[in-house]
């Protein structure tokens, strides 16, 4: 929603808009600054305001985590061609094998990490064979999620399990990236043998490519260390091009 109809919603209900704080992600130029635009307002004293001019140090600013620390979630994905939908990928099977692989490495990472996993049932990945048995062999999984649901709060010492989100009827990769971060994911994983993918706004994603025999080879800590990589770029704000959509459902969320 923008911030003038939020003005012309308080009018109506006859209220100052004025003496409501508004801050705009794209108005105040970014996440970082509104976000800094919104603490400085609600951590303000009334000495503080008297010296606002004068008060250089931020109140808040991105905390740096590692890719997989505990707690964190990460959504896992597998995309195929542009002609193709994501739950059928590429018609190569040594390619999805690769895919399979390379997830399954990355997934097991993580959940020993105590880091939770999303993975869409649109994803491709539940068609291998290799990727379903590393999947049967997990104990910590966890109930499913509609699509774009959030992970259920829980204490600390129960994180690191794998949730299955219902995406069955999505095949648009935006949408499927979309659903993904209205569930929480910190980060995505994205394994395609496309070329370009668009970025998401909000969540970093890493594109992990499975294009020939040669990717087989790819260790999951070359895989962390892309992901820290898009992780860097995505909190200077020099992504070049993203997309958005809804996320449908009446436990998602619109981004």
């Amino acid at each position: 929603m923008h911030n003038s109809y939020f003005s012309q919603l308080l009018k109506k209900r006859g209220y100052d808009p004025a003496v409501y704080f508004q801050g705009s992600v794209q108005l105040d130029g970014g996440l970082v600054s509104v976000t800094n635009k919104i603490m400085n307002a609600l951590t303000e004293t009334k000495d503080a305001k008297e010296t606002k001019q004068n008060k250089t140090k931020e109140t808040w600013c991105p905390k740096k985590l590692p890719v997989l620390s505990s707690g964190l979630t990460i959504g896992l994905v597998r995309v195929g061609n542009v002609n193709d939908s994501p739950y059928l990928g590429s018609d190569d099977q040594g390619v999805k094998a690769v895919a399979a692989r390379l997830a399954s490495n990355l997934l097991t990472a993580c959940l020993s990490r105590g880091v939770n996993v999303v993975v869409p049932t649109s994803s491709g990945l539940y068609q291998n064979a290799e990727f379903l048995d590393t999947v049967l062999e997990i104990s910590t999984g966890a109930a499913g999620l509609a699509f774009g649901q959030t992970l259920p709060k829980e204490e600390e010492s129960q994180a690191g399990k794998l949730y299955v989100m219902d995406a069955r009827g999505v095949d648009d990769v935006v949408e499927l990236v979309t659903g993904l971060a209205a569930s929480g994911c910190h980060s995505i994983v994205m394994f395609s043998e496309r070329k370009f993918v668009p970025q998401h706004e909000m969540v970093p994603v890493t594109v992990i490519s499975c294009s020939g025999s040669k990717d087989e080879k790819v260790t999951v800590k070359e895989i962390v260390e892309a992901m820290r990589l898009a992780h860097g770029k995505h909190s200077r704000g020099d992504i070049p091009i993203s997309a958005f959509q809804i996320s449908r459902g009446l436990l998602s969320v619109s981004v």
